[in-house]
């Protein structure tokens, strides 16, 4: 089954619409759009820059739409929720539709809190905490996206 993130390109976005506050020694990347960065250096100058902010942040909290394709779908699933991480192993889902799932890893433990049904699932990740956050896509490292 392929996910896609469409929120993705928001937060990349956000990397250079937002105003960015560095120490005088640090030097910061350009952006994809940048003055002098040709089109077929766009990718890489975006990963470096994506690389140079991802360091810098500790949190991050977005929108999202995610689209499940799969080929026993007629067609794509569509959900609709929030997504919060705090580094470096707290990460929180909220879909809001279609079913109301709340979905929070917190170091150790992951709950996972079917709210239209009144149940929660709760169960032990201990030291593998990093592993579930990069299969869910909530990995701090840039390796991962």
């Amino acid at each position: 089954m392929r996910i896609l993130w469409i929120a993705v390109s928001l937060v990349v976005a956000s990397l250079f619409v937002l105003p960015v506050v560095t120490a005088a020694a640090e030097t910061v990347p350009p952006g994809p759009r940048d003055e002098g960065v040709e089109p077929g250096e766009r990718l890489d100058v975006l990963v470096e820059r994506i690389r140079f902010e991802n360091a810098r942040r500790h949190s991050l909290e977005a929108s999202f739409v995610q689209l499940k394709e799969s080929a026993l779908l007629l067609e794509p699933l569509r959900a609709e929720g929030e997504f919060s991480y705090e580094a470096p192993d707290k990460a929180r889902w909220e879909y809001h539709s279609p079913d109301p799932i709340s979905l929070v890893i917190d170091g150790q433990e992951m709950l996972t809190w079917y709210r239209d049904l009144g149940l929660v699932e709760r169960y032990q990740v201990g030291r593998h905490s990093e592993k579930v956050l990069d299969y869910l896509g909530a990995s701090s490292s840039i390796g991962t996206l």
